[in-house]
């Protein structure tokens, strides 16, 4: 029992043994983790000991090329103020090392030198892209945007190849960038001069560091400048950062005048080999070449020969340049045979020769250059560029310009004339046609123009007439004008062989009876066309010699009076409108009074119709347009009965002249009454104006109903004559019938 107690007292004082040990092993290690730690906390503080704080170089002190211009010494400064950084907006993100002073000796101050990193250019940053830098780039990336707006990354050796039309984005990955040397060395830049592979680069956003913005990128002149903020990399170190990691990138095209034919290209960077492989015969596909097609006829330009339009085609090829340039232009709607040719072309290839005064195609070109070539080909099916020397040509065909190689901006054109075919209607047809770009046999671009041939004659085509002038025969002489012209802002292009019509027959409702049309004759000798050309003040007559009046009979017949005429030019001097022209024909129709009498009627209508023609245009079928005009001819009374107020007392009526009784013998009376609540009739007959003597003359009237009415007294019956000087009827002779108690009348 005894010994039993003992080694249990034995074992216990080893246990407090061996607890004492490890309390005192475990408060060794305590302190050389508290000593390395105050070592660690106090040391950026040893290093920044000075306040003075140095100046930081900007975008101030570099020039638009990025020379380093700054005269400020890289000395500390008294005032301790940040500096602030480029506002230029960035989208990467920069992350300071996980390893805390794994990359760089900090050295107690006073007792060694601690040497700067190698690096070229250390005044405008540490230059990323120096051979000496090689480990700092873990890495770069090229990738390109797809039309979806989605990023792909391209891999080494990719054997889909890519586009070189496409948005890149170039990325650099580096790491282990010592903070310090970046405060006192780099302007707290970094730097990295692209491939020239790539151009046209730009940045578009901030360096970050999670949603924290510390500093800005730039590009200039093909080098990216990426500048922290001077408080962010303090900031870094004072927290024990040594160094930082990051990447950043640049969205760029590819320069296609540095990529090879066959698309493959090497990237070196860090002493690595990145191989890239895009599309072939990138210029020919993908460099910027445009075309612009014009139509340079405001109007229609006329000559003797016809009508015309003018088209210029201008290329321009981008910075690269463009091999084997070729133009296909041809109509696209209107374009059959009726309507235009191609004027100074044939199926043979010739080169293009500007000659002065002519409508043949012709170039301009820079000095030096060599002129291009031209033929007439088919019309293209689909994106290709017919051939030359093609004799199976459905017309108008297509114009072929071939321009060749052009150099980097140049810039060429071509005018060239087409023809408006003569006498096919043209008014209101779009005539369309298109230039389609070809750089080798790639199509590029396409440009259209078009030209649509306008008459604008609204309000401008009508017939006027002054009112009818009685003649001493009793026949009537109506002047009328026709008058036509074109809008010269709203027209474009001129009416050619035009034509003035007036019919007396046309064959709708608006002709003048036949009846009436045998008594109605143009006066031939009163035609006569007068004109006001543009810019012109006054009318002028045109001479006889200058235009035709053309007499015919509707029916066809033998018939010498003409039923219409026309008024037309001559073969040597056809009539042409051009916008702004204003012309107008006068001439007078008689008419002869017995056409009244032959319709028995107090007038009679003249319906006629002006119609006008043009070779070149057409509206109503045949002929342009049709306007009509209507006259009232004539102003007789042949028979006029009226009835006058109904008596209210007996009234006495005095007879002078001759009486006669209801048998016609001569009857003394002198007088007789009416009574009251009688009405008096009066009725006028042959009222012709003089021109008919009425020497018989039976007048009937009957009272209805007879058992209620009867006549009262005599009737009176007077002679009149017609003076043409008052226009009146004056009565010459007296005669008084006794009608009394009738009720029919039958004088």
């Amino acid at each position: 029992m005894q010994n039993r107690r003992h080694k249990f007292i034995k074992q216990a004082l080893q246990n407090k043994l061996r607890s004492q040990r490890w309390r005192n092993i475990i408060l060794c290690l305590s302190f050389v983790v508290v000593f390395c730690t105050v070592f660690a906390l106090i040391h950026p503080a040893i290093t920044l000991e000075d306040t003075k704080q140095e100046h930081i170089h900007n975008d101030d002190c570099y020039s638009s090329k990025g020379d380093f211009i700054c005269t400020e010494s890289d000395e500390f400064v008294e005032n301790n103020e940040s500096i602030d950084s480029v506002n230029t907006p960035e989208l990467n993100s920069t992350e300071p090392s996980d390893a805390d002073n794994e990359t760089t000796d900090v050295q107690d101050e006073g007792t060694q030198a601690v040497e700067p990193e190698s690096n070229s250019n250390s005044q405008d940053g540490f230059d990323l892209s120096a051979s000496e830098s090689a480990l700092k780039v873990v890495s770069i990336e090229l990738s390109y945007q797809d039309e979806n707006g989605n990023w792909h990354v391209i891999e080494q050796y990719n054997s889909v190849k890519i586009s070189p039309d496409k948005l890149f984005r170039f990325t650099v990955n580096y790491e282990d960038i010592q903070i310090k040397y970046l405060l006192e060395n780099y302007n707290r830049t970094l730097k990295y001069t692209l491939p020239d592979i790539l151009r046209d680069a730009t940045v578009d956003g901030n360096i970050m560091s999670g949603t924290e913005r510390v500093g800005s990128i730039r590009v200039t002149d093909g080098v990216v400048y990426v500048q922290f903020n001077e408080t962010y990399l303090r900031g870094l170190y004072s927290s024990g950062s040594t160094t930082i990691n990051g990447d950043f990138y640049v969205s760029a095209r590819i320069n296609l005048s540095k990529l090879p034919e066959n698309g493959q290209i090497t990237i070196n960077a860090a002493n690595k080999e990145y191989q890239f492989n895009f599309e072939e015969d990138a210029i020919a596909k993908y460099g910027t070449v445009t075309v612009d097609k014009q139509c340079t006829s405001s109007k229609v330009i006329s000559n003797d020969s016809g009508d015309y339009l003018a088209y210029t085609i201008r290329v321009t090829a981008g910075q690269d340049g463009a091999p084997d340039v070729s133009i296909v232009d041809y109509f696209t709607t209107n374009s059959d045979s009726d309507l235009v040719s191609f004027v100074g072309i044939t199926e043979q290839e010739t080169s293009i020769t500007n000659e002065e005064n002519s409508m043949k195609p012709s170039e301009t070109i820079a000095e030096g250059k060599i002129p291009g070539s031209i033929y007439k080909g088919k019309v293209p099916t689909g994106n290709t560029i017919p051939s030359a020397n093609d004799s199976n040509i459905t017309e108008p065909g297509s114009l072929v310009w071939k321009i060749g190689d052009m150099s980097a901006n140049e810039t060429r054109s071509l005018t060239y004339y087409v023809k408006l075919k003569d006498n096919v209607a043209l008014n209101g047809k779009a005539i369309n046609n298109n230039a389609k770009l070809f750089s080798r046999s790639y199509f590029r671009q396409e440009d259209n123009a078009g030209f649509t041939p306008t008459i604008d004659y609204g309000g401008r085509m009508y017939k006027r007439n002054d009112p009818p002038v009685r003649l001493e025969d009793g026949s009537y002489r109506i002047p009328y004008t026709l008058h036509f012209s074109i809008s010269k802002d709203k027209s474009n292009y001129s009416l050619r062989n035009f034509v003035f019509w007036d019919y007396l027959d046309y064959s709708d409702n608006f002709h003048t009876d036949p009846t009436v049309r045998q008594y109605a004759s143009y006066d031939q000798s009163s035609v006569k066309l007068f004109v006001k050309r543009d810019g012109e003040a006054e009318f002028s007559e045109m001479s006889a010699s200058g235009y035709k009046v053309n007499w015919t009979n509707g029916n066809g017949g033998s018939n010498p009076n003409p039923t219409r005429f026309s008024v037309t030019g001559t073969t040597e001097h056809p009539l042409v409108v051009n916008p702004g022209d204003e012309y107008y024909v006068s001439y007078s129709l008689n008419v002869s009074n017995k056409a009244m009498a032959a319709m028995k009627s107090n007038s009679v209508k003249i319906l006629n119709r002006f119609i006008t023609d043009a070779s070149n245009a057409k509206k109503f079928g045949s002929y342009l347009d049709r306007v009509y005009n209507e006259v009232n001819v004539g102003n007789y009374n042949w028979n006029e009965k009226n009835v006058g107020n109904v008596t209210a007392t007996d009234q006495t009526i005095t007879m002078n002249g001759k009486v006669y009784n209801s048998s016609f013998n001569s009857d003394s009376t002198t007088s007789f009454i009416v009574p009251s609540g009688s009405y008096p009739y009066t009725v006028k007959v042959n009222q012709t104006l003089g021109d008919w003597d009425a020497t018989k003359i039976t007048m009937r009237d009957t009272l209805t109903p007879a058992d209620r009415m009867q006549y009262v007294g005599y009737v009176k019956i007077e002679a009149c004559e017609y003076d043409s000087t008052e226009n009146t009827y004056n009565t010459v002779d007296t005669k008084w019938v006794k009608i009394d108690e009738k009720s029919a009348l039958l004088t």
